[in-house]
């Protein structure tokens, strides 16, 4: 079975259960990192002091997108998973970019969720809210 580590509120882990789910994989999830800490049991799993890591049949691997597309091939078939080399690298292209559009809602996310009210800065705000508006024109 499936071991996740990693608590819901990242979105890296939030990522990992959800295709988790998609795949119809049976899993367990621990919490780990924010508010619920790292245990030297977990370091001794990822070294890096971030989440998600899995074990999949004694296999550990973490990285969020590495995790992605080891299920994918190992769990997904065809689909998840194909064979064709562009048709894959334009899947890999779209989830490397996720990573660009985190960089761009940093500053929201940051000033409007993790920061008390009367810290708040509204130019760091704003400028994040025109960057993801900039980045989902990619999408458009």
């Amino acid at each position: 079975m499936l071991t996740i580590w990693g608590r819901l509120n990242s979105h890296n882990v939030k990522k990992v259960a959800w295709f988790a789910e998609e795949l119809a994989l049976p899993y367990v999830r621990h919490d780990v990192g924010g508010q619920f800490g790292m245990s030297d049991a977990y370091l001794a799993l990822n070294p890096n002091a971030l989440v998600p890591t899995i074990e999949d049949d004694g296999f550990i691997l973490w990285e969020s997108n590495a995790i992605l597309r080891y299920l994918a091939a190992r769990h997904g078939g065809k689909s998840w998973w194909p064979e064709d080399p562009v048709q894959r690298a334009q899947a890999d292209r779209w989830m490397d970019w996720q990573f660009d559009y985190a960089d761009a809602q940093r500053g929201a996310f940051l000033h409007l969720i993790r920061r008390p009210l009367a810290e708040r800065d509204p130019a760091v705000i704003a400028a994040s809210a025109a960057a993801c508006a900039a980045k989902m024109q990619i999408l458009d």
